[in-house]
């Protein structure tokens, strides 16, 4: 009933508040006999009400409904529809002073030479870091939600149609998130934090499960991935994602998991890409050669790159992804066919596709979401906004998460928790592997 009612307020009034007052600074806290770390208005004034707690619950179901429950999606609908309904909402609200923001932090940065203040280098206010966390959300239940829809055999049209439509906007939040001159553009390491390899996955393998060709929840998907692949710091990783995956004996180090993670899932939507449109089609079936031919030649696509690098991706995958972004942002509903860096021409590709017999059918299990991806660096951290640094914490006790008795990790001072419980269980997940990273950055 909670969730329904922030839920109604947030989609009719514009005046319910979603950024308060500022809060007393943790200088200002010591000085008023307050410590820091416990309940109270925090260190930096950065309690942001609805927004985060929203960012906060979305996270949390997206880790439960990542299997279908034992209800089935009747379950699923009711509660997690609305919180996404409150989490695109509040974000809505939240973009009206966040533009000005990164606006001015933009010319800064353009006035100083450097990449101090570029809010696409790094999150530049703790606004821009709500609006990453919520973005982070909206991602991992949007991934979660595609999943349970594709591996369900019998569902209401009138619930599957809901919620294909909302993972389709938040796919559609990705090319605006990455691409140059986007609505609200997000770091490098914050996208990575998104995990958007599994959306990704998860909406090419609900593309070939809808019972009808959905060409929007396509298009979503090809600008998805051209955006990606188009990216200076996020194009190498990409080709990794899509390009051939290690022989299964032996293992695979390093970043071995990733590579290869995306293959699978985006050949097999590649018979609904070409009954949807075959133009598109032939820019997917470019993206998946390019990332195999050149994963061998790139200083780090097929391995994945590191987050804040300058890893682009090999020269031939590079140059045809700008092009297919410069084709798609002059026409965003429809592609047409390509010239690749070798001279051949994506309608062949669509081509030898049709003479195998590929698109004659849509067939294939649904297979589970690739890996979370670990180690995302300084640039994925949130460091000015208080919430807990755990994903799975489930603690909403206080009237906020900033007034949470939040404190930081001793080793790193980069993430903090609200409770034991929490760092415990974050130390095992991720962050002892990236602690002692995170404390030599600073």
């Amino acid at each position: 009933m909670a969730v329904h009612l922030v839920g109604t307020l947030l989609n009719h009034s514009k005046a319910l508040p979603i950024l308060p007052a500022p809060a007393a600074s943790g200088a200002q806290q010591q000085q008023q006999g307050q410590p820091q770390g416990q309940p109270g208005t925090g260190c930096e004034g950065d309690q942001l009400g609805v927004l985060v707690t929203a960012a906060k619950l979305a996270r949390l179901l997206a880790a439960g409904w990542e299997a279908p429950p034992a209800g089935g999606l009747a379950v699923v609908m009711p509660v997690s529809a609305v919180v996404r309904a409150a989490l695109e909402s509040s974000m809505r609200n939240a973009e009206v002073g966040l533009r000005a923001r990164l606006a001015e932090a933009a010319a800064e940065a353009a006035a100083q030479g450097g990449h101090a203040c570029d809010p696409r280098v790094r999150c530049v206010s703790v606004e821009h870091e709500a609006y990453a966390l919520a973005a982070r959300s909206a991602c991992l239940l949007a991934a979660a939600l595609a999943l349970c829809v594709a591996l369900a055999i019998r569902v209401d049209p009138e619930q599957h149609a809901a919620l294909v439509d909302g993972v389709t906007l938040v796919l559609w939040r990705l090319p605006a998130w990455v691409q140059p001159g986007g609505e609200l553009p997000l770091p490098a390491g914050q996208v990575l934090a998104a995990q958007p390899h599994r959306l990704l996955a998860a909406a090419a393998q609900l593309l070939r499960r809808t019972p009808q060709p959905h060409a929007i929840l396509a298009r979503a998907l090809l600008a998805a991935l051209v955006a990606l692949a188009a990216h200076e710091q996020l194009g190498g990783r990409l080709q990794g994602w899509l390009a051939s995956p290690p022989p299964p004996v032996g293992g695979s180090g390093g970043d071995g998991g990733e590579l290869g993670c995306l293959r699978e899932a985006t050949q097999g939507a590649v018979p609904r890409l070409l009954k949807i449109d075959p133009r598109g089609c032939g820019m997917v079936l470019a993206l998946l050669q390019l990332a195999a031919d050149d994963a061998g030649t790139s200083g780090g696509g097929a391995g994945g790159g590191r987050v804040g690098g300058d890893v682009s991706g090999g020269s031939a995958f590079r140059s045809a992804s700008l092009a297919m972004a410069d084709q798609l942002s002059k026409n965003a509903y429809q592609a047409e066919w390509m010239f690749l860096p070798d001279g051949s021409c994506t309608a062949g590709l669509v081509q030898e596709l049709m003479a195998r017999g590929a698109g004659a059918g849509v067939t294939g299990p649904v297979v589970a979401l690739p890996a979370a991806l670990g180690q995302l660096g300084a640039s994925a951290q949130l460091r000015r906004l208080r919430v807990c640094g755990n994903p799975s914490c489930d603690n909403f006790e206080a009237p906020s998460e900033g007034e949470l008795p939040l404190k930081k990790c001793s080793g790193c001072r980069a993430v903090r928790y609200c409770r034991a419980e929490c760092q415990t269980a974050h130390w095992g997940a991720a962050h002892k592997a990236e602690c002692a990273h995170l404390a030599s950055r600073g």
